[in-house]
């Protein structure tokens, strides 16, 4: 997709409001509640930006997490279709740009007892315990082990490596029609090394930008106490 038709799409984008974005939320949670499959769902949780409340309608996406009682890929679908249907009907320009508008993550409670679940991986753990929001259910956040500081420090290994990798192994051409893609995807690549670094040192931010401030204040001590 060309730089010029995604400028487009932003634009377009920005007719989209806050209260869209809540409706949408709003149609998931109500499917739920009134289908079969609210008796096999424990807690939903709006996470991402509009759980930190830091969303910018027209480019921020939706992203809900939802523990079951037990792995049901019927439901899954049932729920992700439904979701995609909303998404078309509640945020039309961004599925011209996102695959996702509206991105759905399933785990079990048994998953989340026994520390399998990606709930309780290092630094998705503070993400989640910090900034996500109960919006159907009852709360789990106190089922969820506490990693340890050695799991935290291998998922942060293993997070910088995918993005060495990405940068040794990148064949796509850098052209127009695909270098905002790219762009983005460093940047997302970049914002989840940081949020490695920053949870390591016990710091959870709610949102991009206090990420770099709090870097830089990371980074400019460093800088101090090397130079003292």
């Amino acid at each position: 997709m060309c730089l010029q038709v995604v400028g487009a799409f932003e634009r377009r984008g920005k007719s989209l409001k806050c209260e869209d974005y809540f409706l949408a939320v709003d149609e998931v949670v109500n499917y739920i509640k009134s289908s079969n499959l609210q008796e096999w769902i424990i807690a939903v949780y709006l996470g991402g930006s509009m759980g930190r409340g830091d969303f910018v309608p027209g480019k921020s996406g939706i992203d809900i997490y939802i523990i079951t009682k037990e792995e049901n890929s019927a439901n899954e679908k049932l729920i992700t279709d439904t979701a995609q249907n909303i998404a078309v009907k509640r945020l039309p320009y961004l599925t011209d740009i996102c695959d996702n508008p509206i991105t759905i993550a399933f785990t079990t409670v048994d998953a989340i007892k026994s520390g399998n679940s990606w709930l309780g991986v290092g630094p998705e753990y503070f993400s989640f315990r910090e900034t996500s929001k109960l919006i159907l259910g009852e709360d789990i956040k106190e089922l969820i082990p506490v990693p340890s500081d050695e799991q935290i420090k291998c998922m942060s290994k293993q997070g910088l490596q995918i993005l060495i990798d990405m940068i040794k192994n990148g064949t796509e051409p850098v052209i127009e029609d695909n270098v905002d893609y790219i762009l983005k995807g460093l940047l997302e690549l970049i914002f989840s090394a940081l949020h490695f670094i920053l949870s390591l040192k016990g710091i959870y931010c709610r949102g991009k930008k206090e990420m770099v401030e709090e870097y830089m204040k990371i980074s400019s001590n460093e800088t101090l106490k090397k130079t003292c």
